[in-house]
């Protein structure tokens, strides 16, 4: 099973789709992960009997596929893209940088984003408080 690119150490797994949830519960996340990277918003045809020379159980592997057989066999499955994961993740890289006293200005330069992005994403984690949306940097 192939390694997936993102790093699962930045994945939240409680604010993903439920979808993603459900599956990476059933299989695993890094497996969920693997499954997502190959056959990112697929509907592929799970078989009802899982075999070690099927296209799913070099992706995920066999013992995920039989779990996969288990809940889906005999059934399609649409696998859900990776870009609610991707955002999470460069999401959490603003408020990272932001938690290392990092200007808006200088996290926009870091991540190639825009400014108003940066204010955006950092906006949605301190909407409740009392930041000044139009000052300079918050």
């Amino acid at each position: 099973m192939p390694s997936p690119s993102i790093d699962i150490a930045q994945v939240n797994l409680r604010s993903l789709p439920l979808s993603m949830q459900q599956l990476a519960k059933q299989i695993g996340l890094a497996e969920m992960l693997a499954l997502v990277e190959k056959f990112p918003g697929i509907k592929i045809f799970i078989p009802k009997k899982a075999s070690e020379s099927h296209q799913l159980a070099q992706v995920i592997g066999f013992r995920s596929m039989q779990m996969l057989c288990a809940r889906y066999g005999n059934d399609y499955l649409v696998v859900p893209k990776l870009d609610r994961i991707l955002q999470q993740i460069r999401n959490q890289m603003v408020r990272e940088l932001r938690a290392q006293n990092l200007s808006v200005r200088d996290i926009a330069l870091a991540l190639n984003y825009h400014e108003r992005h940066v204010r955006r994403i950092l906006q949605g984690d301190v909407r409740n408080n009392n930041f000044d949306m139009f000052a300079d940097d918050f």
